[in-house]
């Protein structure tokens, strides 16, 4: 009985990374959706500002192809911690949610100094609660 109330208790543990998956992947889309010129949101699909070549492609199809895909990432990731819950599924998460803080950081540095800080902000707290995240998953933790 007491292995599994510590194996629910790790299952449940790991759904935060999938929070801050979202969270981060969330505010990476938006703002890339936010960034894209007026040019892009007259139809001309071919002006597009990504440095990602996966979502710059994407955002060539549709917009709605960047985001659809991003929902099926975290949803896949939630799955994988689901049915395959070892520690190397729970840091891939991390480091997902962590390139996405990254994606979001290079688009708030582009709001001036206010953007820059803001950005140097949301890789701190990202580092802090990815590290947390690491750190409880780990066998000692």
């Amino acid at each position: 009985m007491e292995q599994s109330i510590s194996a629910t208790r790790i299952r449940w543990r790991r759904q935060w990374h999938c929070v801050l998956l979202c969270l981060l992947a969330s505010a990476d889309v938006g703002l890339t959706l936010n960034g894209q010129p007026a040019r892009y949101w007259q139809g001309e699909r071919h002006v597009v500002d990504e440095a990602n070549p996966l979502g710059r492609w994407l955002l060539h199809v549709h917009p709605l192809a960047l985001g659809l895909t991003v929902l099926v990432e975290t949803a896949l990731a939630g799955i994988l911690l689901v049915v395959w819950p070892t520690q190397r599924s729970s840091r891939f998460v991390v480091l997902l949610a962590a390139l996405h803080a990254l994606g979001a950081a290079s688009w708030l540095t582009r709001f001036g100094p206010l953007g820059c800080v803001s950005a140097c902000l949301l890789l701190a707290v990202t580092l802090h609660f990815a590290g947390v995240l690491w750190r409880t998953d780990s066998p000692l933790g």
